[in-house]
C-alpha cells in the first residue's frame, strides 16, 4: 500500500472496521438484553416468517388448551345434574316396587303417588336449572344435530261446531233413501206416511211432517242415549251422542258438544243416486244447508271448530300389518283421496270465496289479512291454485292440517287434489269448495278400514308403535265391558255379542270427558267370535283381541313444525313424518343427486337420520312445480316415510340448483348443528361438540304419565323407569367418555405446545451463550481497532520528518 501524505487509506479501512465492530456490539447488546434473536426484519427474514407463524399457533393452542378445561367444567355440571336425576329415579324405582306389591293398601299407594309425583316435579326442574353460562345443558338442546320436532298441540280446542238445516219445499211422491246423513248416520224419508222408526242401520223419518220432520230428528239426536239406544245400532248411537240439536219451525240446527276436532261432524243432505226428492244448496263458506224438493244431487258440509291449531286431529293415525287372530276381520286400510278435480279459472277470480272444512277463506289480488285471505295471481291462474294448496298445506287448523292438497296443469286443466294423511274412514271426508267447485272424497276414493279402523283417533301423541293390554269385565251373556289403555287415553265399549253371527263394530271411545283421543273401531268377523257365560271366558275373549292386534303396527302422522325454510329457495315447503316412533328425532345429512348426475337422468333426495334410518326417493324428474308433493320411504320400513310438499317451483338440474336445494334444506333441518362445540386446535375447523341428550320425564318416559296409585299403574311405571334408569347410565356414560375425550386433548395440547414452543425458540429466542461471545469479541475487536486506529492517523505526520 502506497504512504502519503495527502491520504490515509489505512486509517480509512480501520475506521470501518470500527463501524463493523461496533454495529456487532449493538446488536449482541440487544439480543442480550431484549432475549430476541431477530431483532430486526432483515436480521433473518425467514426465520421471522417461521418463527412468527409458530408463534401465533402457541396463542391459539394456549386458548384452545383453556377451551378443554371449558368444555370439562361444563361435562362436569352435566354429570352432577345427571347424578342427581339418577338418585332420583332409584327412589321412584323403589315407590314403583312399594306399590306394585299386592299387600299394599289404596291409601299407601296414594302415599307412594304423592311422594313419586314431587320426585318427577323435581327431575323436571333438575334439568331446567342444570345450566352453563345460562345455557341450559339436558332439555336435548345439545344433541348432536338440531332435534326434529313435530305439532303435537292439541286439536279438541276451540269453538263448538254447528249446522243449520232448513227443510222445504212439497211432499215428495215416492221415498228418499239416505236423504240426511248426520255424522254417517243415515235418515230414510218416507212419503206413505209411515211412522217414524229407529232401528237397524238407518233410521226411518215420516217424510210427510214438512213442519215437524226437525224435531223429530232433534229428538233422536237429544234422547240417543235414552230412548232410542236399545234399538240403534251401537255404532249409530256413538255417532249421534257427542251432538246436541235444537228446532226451530222447519229448520234444524245440530251443535257438537265437543270442541275443535273431537266436535267436527259431517252432514249429507240428499238422496240416493238417481232421487229427485232432495237436496241441498249451499255457498262457498256457508254453514247453513236447505234441503230443496228439487233436481237430484247431493253436496257434503264438514264443520270444524275454526280455531283449532293442532296437528293430532283425525286421520293422523295409520296401522300396517297382519291381523293375529280371526276373530278380527283381515286389516285392509285406504287413504282417501278426491282424486284430481277440475277448477274452473272463473272460480278464482278476486274475491272468490274457498269453504275448507266450514272455515271461510278469500282470494284476494291484495292481501291485507293474511288469516282468511290467499293471494291471487292477476298474471297465471296456475299460479293462484298453487297459492291455494300451498296456503292449505301451511294452515294449523287439525282439520285442514289431516289432508295435503297438490295443484297441477294436465292437458289444459287446471286440478287440485286433497289427500288424507293417513287411512280415512269413509265419514272423515275431506271437503273443500272454491267458489262453485267441490272437492270431497266422496267424489274420488273413500277411505276404509276393516278389521281395525284408527283413522278417529285424535290428540293422542302416543297412540303408535303396539297396541296391547285389552280387559274385558263380563256384564251378561255374550256382553262385556272392554278396556284397553292405548298412548295417553283409555279406551271403553259396551260389547253386546262377542259370538255375532254377523261382522260387529266395537266403538272404543276416549272416556276423556274434554272427547279428546276420539275413538277406534274394531271390527268383530262373523262367526269367529267368543262365547261368554263366564269371567274366564270374558278374559279369553281379551286375549284374542290382544293376539289380533299383537303383529300390528301403528303409526303417526305430523307436521314437523321445526322445518324453517323462511327466506329460502324453498320456503313455505312443508314436511310431514310418517313413523312409529318420534322420540330423538334428528337429521344427520340430506343428499341432492342432480338429473344430470345419473344414468337415467332422474334426480335424487335422500335424508339420514342420526339413529340411522335413511330416507330417499331416486327417481325424481328434473323440476317440481309449487304445490306437488314427493315422498321419500325408509329403506328398512316402507310404511315410514317423508313428505315434502315444495311451496316454490324446484329444479334438481344443474350443481347452483343441486347445491342451493341441498344447503336450504340442511339450513332448514337445521341438520350437523351441535349446540356447544369447543376450540381444540389451531384452525376455526379443529373443534369438539359437547354432546347431552334429554333427560326430561317427557323424554325418559317417552311421552308417558305415570301414576302409582293402582297396582296395575306401578308395574307399568315400573317398566318406565327401568328403561329411564338405563338412558340415564348410559348418557352418564357418554358424559364420562367426552370428559376422557377431552383430557386427551388437553395432554395432546400441552405437549403440542411444548414442541411448538421450543421450535419457536429456536428462531426467535436469543442465544445467549453465543451473543455473550460475541459481544465480547466484538468488544475486544473493537479496543484494538481504536489502538490502531489511533497510531495510523499519525502516519502522514510522520513522514513530514523524511523532509527535514
Amino acid at each position: 500500500m502506497t504512504t502519503s501524505i495527502s491520504s490515509n487509506l489505512t486509517a480509512n479501512v480501520t475506521g470501518a472496521t470500527i463501524g463493523k465492530t461496533s454495529s456487532a456490539i449493538a446488536k449482541a447488546a440487544k439480543q442480550l438484553s431484549t432475549g430476541e434473536r431477530i431483532t430486526k426484519a432483515s436480521d433473518d427474514a425467514a426465520g421471522l416468517s417461521v418463527g412468527t407463524g409458530l408463534k401465533i399457533n402457541m396463542t391459539a393452542l394456549q386458548t384452545a388448551l383453556k377451551s378443554t378445561g371449558q368444555a370439562n367444567a361444563v361435562l362436569g355440571v352435566a354429570d352432577g345434574a345427571a347424578s342427581g336425576i339418577l338418585d332420583g329415579l332409584t327412589r321412584m324405582k323403589e315407590l314403583t316396587m312399594q306399590a306394585a306389591m299386592g299387600s299394599s293398601s289404596p291409601n299407601e299407594r296414594g302415599y307412594y303417588d304423592e311422594e313419586f309425583q314431587q320426585l318427577v316435579s323435581e327431575q323436571d326442574r333438575l334439568v331446567d336449572t342444570s345450566t352453563f353460562n345460562n345455557k341450559t345443558l339436558l332439555d336435548g338442546s345439545l344433541s348432536s344435530g338440531k332435534g326434529v320436532e313435530s305439532n303435537t298441540a292439541s286439536a279438541s280446542e276451540g269453538a263448538s261446531a254447528s249446522a243449520n238445516i232448513t227443510f222445504t219445499g212439497t211432499v215428495g211422491s215416492a221415498n228418499a233413501v239416505a236423504a240426511l246423513n248426520i255424522n254417517g248416520v243415515a235418515f230414510d224419508f218416507d212419503f206413505t206416511g209411515a211412522a217414524t222408526v229407529v232401528t237397524g242401520a238407518n233410521i226411518v223419518i215420516d217424510g210427510t211432517l214438512t213442519t215437524t220432520k226437525a224435531s223429530t230428528i232433534a229428538d233422536i239426536i237429544n234422547n240417543v242415549g235414552a230412548d232410542y239406544h236399545s234399538t240403534m245400532t251401537e255404532q249409530n248411537a256413538a255417532r249421534l251422542s257427542d251432538l246436541v240439536a235444537t228446532a226451530n219451525g222447519n229448520t234444524l240446527t245440530i251443535t257438537s258438544k265437543k270442541e275443535g276436532v273431537a266436535g267436527s261432524f259431517l252432514v249429507t243432505a240428499g238422496g240416493v243416486a238417481n232421487s229427485i226428492q232432495y237436496m241441498a244448496t249451499t255457498s262457498a263458506g256457508s254453514t247453513s244447508y236447505t234441503v230443496l224438493d228439487a233436481t237430484a244431487g247431493t253436496i257434503s258440509g264438514y264443520y270444524s271448530a275454526g280455531s283449532t291449531t293442532g296437528s293430532l286431529g283425525r286421520s293422523s293415525v295409520s296401522v300396517q300389518g297382519t291381523i293375529g287372530d280371526n276373530i278380527l276381520k283381515t286389516l285392509t286400510q285406504t287413504t282417501a283421496t278426491s282424486g284430481w278435480v277440475t277448477v274452473n279459472a272463473t272460480d278464482l277470480a278476486n274475491d272468490d270465496v274457498l269453504s275448507v272444512f266450514g272455515t271461510k277463506l278469500t282470494l284476494k289480488d291484495k292481501v291485507e289479512t293474511p288469516e282468511s285471505q290467499i293471494l291471487r295471481s292477476k298474471t297465471s291462474d296456475l299460479e293462484t291454485l298453487k297459492n291455494i294448496a300451498t296456503y292449505l298445506n301451511n294452515s294449523e287448523d287439525s282439520n285442514i292440517a289431516n289432508y295435503i292438497y297438490e295443484a297441477r296443469l294436465d292437458s289444459g286443466n287446471l286440478e287440485i287434489r286433497a289427500t288424507a294423511k293417513g287411512a280415512t274412514s269413509t265419514f272423515n271426508g275431506a271437503n273443500l269448495i272454491i267458489d262453485t267447485t267441490a272437492v270431497s272424497v266422496s267424489a274420488g276414493t273413500a277411505g276404509a278400514a276393516d278389521g281395525i279402523d284408527v283413522s278417529h283417533i285424535s290428540d293422542n301423541a302416543s297412540f303408535m308403535g303396539k297396541l296391547s293390554g285389552f280387559t274385558a269385565t263380563r256384564t251378561g251373556d255374550d256382553a262385556v265391558k272392554l278396556s284397553i289403555k292405548a298412548g295417553d287415553y283409555t279406551y271403553e265399549a259396551e260389547v253386546k255379542d262377542t259370538a255375532p253371527t254377523a261382522d260387529y263394530i266395537i266403538r272404543m271411545k276416549s272416556n276423556d270427558l274434554d272427547g279428546k283421543g276420539g275413538y277406534f273401531d274394531l271390527q268383530l268377523a262373523a262367526n269367529n267370535g267368543v262365547t261368554v257365560a263366564n269371567q274366564p271366558e270374558a278374559d279369553n275373549f281379551a286375549k284374542r283381541l290382544n293376539d289380533a292386534v299383537a303383529p300390528l303396527n301403528f303409526y303417526q302422522n305430523r307436521d314437523i313444525s321445526t322445518f324453517d325454510a323462511s327466506g329460502t329457495s324453498i320456503e313455505d315447503t312443508v314436511i310431514t313424518l310418517t313413523s312409529k316412533s318420534f322420540d330423538a328425532i334428528n337429521v344427520a345429512d340430506i343428499k341432492v343427486v342432480g338429473s344430470t348426475e345419473t344414468n337415467d337422468q332422474k334426480a335424487q333426495l335422500s335424508i339420514t337420520l342420526s339413529d340411522g334410518r335413511v330416507f330417499s326417493k331416486s327417481d325424481l324428474a328434473e323440476s317440481a312445480p309449487k304445490g306437488q308433493k314427493i315422498e321419500l320411504i325408509n329403506t328398512t320400513d316402507s310404511n315410514e316415510k317423508i313428505s315434502i310438499i315444495w311451496g316454490k317451483d324446484i329444479k334438481f338440474i344443474t350443481d347452483t340448483e343441486v347445491n342451493t336445494l341441498q344447503n336450504d334444506l340442511l339450513s332448514a333441518f337445521k341438520a350437523n348443528q351441535v349446540g356447544m362445540s369447543f376450540q381444540v386446535g389451531t384452525k376455526t375447523d379443529q373443534v369438539i361438540g359437547v354432546e347431552l341428550g334429554d333427560l326430561s320425564t317427557k323424554a325418559l318416559f317417552k311421552g308417558e304419565v305415570l301414576d302409582i296409585s293402582t297396582e296395575e299403574g306401578a308395574k307399568k311405571a315400573g317398566e318406565v323407569i327401568d328403561a329411564a334408569i338405563d338412558e340415564v347410565k348410559g348418557a352418564r356414560a357418554s358424559i364420562g367418555a367426552q370428559q376422557a375425550r377431552f383430557d386427551s386433548a388437553a395432554s395432546n395440547i400441552a405437549t403440542t405446545l411444548q414442541n411448538t414452543d421450543a421450535a419457536r425458540a429456536v428462531y426467535l429466542d436469543t442465544n445467549v451463550a453465543e451473543s455473550s461471545t460475541n459481544f465480547g469479541l466484538a468488544q475486544v475487536k473493537m479496543n484494538a481497532s481504536i489502538s490502531v486506529l489511533a497510531q495510523v492517523n499519525n502516519l502522514p505526520q510522520s513522514l513530514l520528518k523524511l523532509l527535514g
